[in-house]
């Protein structure tokens, strides 16, 4: 799966996310958005019809949808290599427990396959570092989650900011299919996922006084806070 591949599947779930909290509001310009955004998708479905089942045909899900066999190149070849470093991951106990080291993955992909990397954050994790790195990779990932989930049932925000950690559960979730199918946990893209956790934290620790709160949502979430408090 390419970086492009795995794009659309990102942005599909903040999509997804994106209706989901439009549906759970009122605000007629949130409820016109979706409707735009409705046909927008239509359309853009209609003129690409062939260019994206073309693209996306050898997935394995989608390609059994489809009636495509999978083979060795079943998804550019990633699920081919995967075994393979899961192979020389797991075969001692010392290898399991602290890795191969770094840029183990990358010799060897070279040795095995060619010059490429391993498009997967949890599998370079766990190469490089055995499951000590990728239980604190997964530890972290968990804290992330947790942190926007704080922020979706805490009584203090406004309706604003629940509907918005609504969409950063969905980046979330996009950023998690980019790390397993591409691996971006080491790339630039992280920043944005770095810059979403530090607006979900700064939104936990000032309720009613974010830049989404409208004066009046404000006054409300305060008062919520105070009374909770």
């Amino acid at each position: 799966m390419s970086l492009v591949r795995t794009g659309y599947l990102a942005v599909a779930m903040i999509l997804a996310a994106y209706a989901f909290a439009g549906l759970r509001t009122a605000a007629l310009r949130v409820r016109l958005s979706l409707v735009a955004m409705s046909v927008a998708m239509g359309f853009a479905l209609y003129f690409f019809w062939n260019t994206l089942v073309k693209r996306l045909a050898d997935l394995p899900l989608i390609g059994s949808l489809l009636g495509t066999p999978p083979t060795a190149q079943t998804g550019s070849g990633r699920v081919t290599f995967w075994t393979g470093l899961l192979k020389a991951g797991t075969d001692s106990l010392q290898h399991v427990l602290i890795g191969r080291g770094a840029g183990a993955s990358a010799v060897l992909n070279q040795q095995l396959f060619g010059p490429i990397g391993s498009h997967n954050d949890f599998i370079e994790f766990f190469i490089t570092g055995g499951i000590i790195l990728l239980g604190a990779y997964l530890a972290f990932m968990i804290w992330i989650l947790a942190t926007m989930v704080r922020l979706y049932r805490d009584p203090r925000q406004s309706q604003t900011v629940h509907l918005c950690s609504v969409l950063l559960i969905g980046a979330f979730f996009g950023y998690v299919a980019m790390a397993t199918t591409d691996g971006i946990t080491l790339a630039a893209g992280s920043v944005v996922m770095a810059a979403i956790v530090g607006m979900a934290q700064g939104m936990l620790h000032t309720p009613g006084g974010t830049a989404l709160d409208a004066p009046a949502e404000a006054d409300v979430a305060l008062n919520v806070g105070q009374a909770t408090g």
